[in-house]
């Protein structure tokens, strides 16, 4: 966990440093929504001998998570944001002579975020629009716990960090000057890898794990 706070922290660090002037449009957001995963194709490497393409299966689950950042008033258009949220992937080996078995990751990406957005339904009380959609990318950090069973009925556990993609697409509508709402996709990409040598003998594992998510929050803006 203190490399976790370590983490964000500089993350908030570079959000915050970069160049925001006194005239930027804050805002903060809360969110929740669920997260599809596609089932991960896990590669193992045993001892000498290489077994790949076991494909586990993944279930959905809920994340919840929350931004904060500005808009640049001198170029609306443009803003930079720090996004953190938690979601958690449970998948099971099909392959029941897999080496692993069952893996379960809790996830919190962390990412500075570049965003766009087009300004519609401009007036006097919304001078930025009273609908927003809006894109953003950024590199992600992903940390992440994970928990591997084994074929051989041993467990392993431990914690890391990977970097990966994070991009967005949304829409906000705001309800009054301050107050709004908004829709949003999510894409988080990364690839995890693990070694461990259980019973003298060396595993490596490694998996691209895909995710998407389909979001809804509320935000608040000020400035």
């Amino acid at each position: 966990m203190i490399k976790l706070a370590t983490i964000l922290g500089v993350m908030l660090s570079v959000v915050l440093g970069t160049a925001a002037p006194a005239c930027a449009e804050w805002f903060a957001d809360f969110y929740s929504g669920a997260v599809f995963w596609v089932d991960p194709t896990i590669h193992v490497d045993v001892g000498n001998g290489a077994i790949s393409g076991n494909r586990g299966r993944s279930v959905a689950d809920f994340t919840i998570g929350g931004r904060f950042g500005y808009w640049l008033r001198p170029v609306p258009w443009l803003g930079f944001a720090l996004d953190t949220s938690y979601y958690q992937l449970h998948a099971d080996a099909k392959n029941p002579s897999a080496p692993i078995q069952e893996a379960k990751l809790q996830i919190v990406p962390i990412t500075p975020l570049l965003m766009a957005r087009l300004p519609l339904l401009e007036s006097s009380e919304y001078p930025a629009g009273r609908l927003q959609p809006y894109v953003g990318a950024g590199p992600g950090i992903f940390w992440h716990r994970r928990k591997f069973d084994l074929q051989s009925g041993d467990r392993t556990e431990d914690d890391t960090v990977d970097v990966g993609a994070d991009v967005r697409a949304g829409a906000a509508w705001s309800f009054t000057p301050h107050w709004g709402i908004f829709a949003e996709y999510r894409f988080n990409y990364f690839t995890t890898s693990a070694d461990r040598d259980v019973e003298a003998v060396d595993i490596h594992a490694h998996a691209d794990l895909y995710i998407h998510s389909a979001l809804a929050g509320v935000r608040f803006r000020w400035g």
